[in-house]
């Protein structure tokens, strides 16, 4: 199934980690970058997508409250949760939010892993 996912993280050099794991745990893909979260909600106007990556430290809006935005949206959007912060609580936050929780640093496991959980959901 091909998946539409936009990805939202301030650096760069992350996107371009994230992009390259999702495309080789799954090629069939379409991929969107967004560089903070107000950027990825205009991205959300007129466009649907089915999985969103979101880093939780941005300037301004972060991770957690974009995600909460999202979920108002797109109620049957699956989201991730990208964070080097592994304690409880960012792990609690993300559960609350009906997200799943990948601690960086990002690997292709961890996306093939998250992909699956999605797919078995969407099957």
């Amino acid at each position: 199934m091909a998946y539409k996912i936009l990805t939202v993280d301030d650096s760069n050099f992350a996107r371009m980690l994230l992009k390259k794991a999702i495309l080789e745990a799954q090629s069939d893909v379409e991929i969107s970058e967004a560089d903070c979260a107000e950027a990825a909600l205009k991205m959300l106007a007129g466009n649907s997508y089915d999985i969103f990556f979101i880093d939780v430290n941005m300037p301004g809006t972060n991770g957690f409250e974009l995600a909460m935005q999202i979920r108002e949206q797109l109620p049957e959007a699956h989201l991730a949760i990208l964070t080097a912060n592994i304690q409880d609580a960012s792990q609690k936050k993300a559960q609350e939010l009906g997200a799943a929780f990948i601690a960086k640093p990002v690997t292709t496991e961890k996306i093939r892993s998250f992909l699956q959980q999605v797919g078995e959901t969407d099957g």
